[in-house]
């Protein structure tokens, strides 16, 4: 387990040296903004993106610590940034998706 350098292990603070990797994805092409906005299909589309997102983070063994609108943001605990590669990798994979 790594020290924890200067003024924190200075002032006693007994802070604990972690390792994560964090994944954030977005859906592209929305535009909530405009006048052409079709709700039923803007649902469905963050809906999809929603679920499929959230079922590969898990799969791959991370944890959603926010989500909002089109965004997606999960970590994993680990020193290695394989799992959330490959996540990324999947996600970016479905064809019905235009991530990022």
């Amino acid at each position: 387990q790594p020290q924890v350098p200067g003024i924190a292990r200075n002032l006693g603070l007994g802070l604990k040296v972690n390792f994560a990797t964090v994944l954030h994805t977005q859906l592209n092409g929305l535009d909530f903004n405009g006048s052409q906005l079709n709700l039923k299909a803007t649902e469905q589309l963050l809906t999809r993106f929603m679920l499929t997102v959230v079922t590969q983070v898990k799969a791959f063994g991370g944890t959603v610590v926010s989500s909002n609108g089109d965004t997606v943001v999960a970590m994993w605990k680990s020193r290695t940034p394989q799992d959330a590669l490959h996540c990324a990798v999947t996600i970016q994979g479905n064809v019905d998706l235009n991530t990022t």
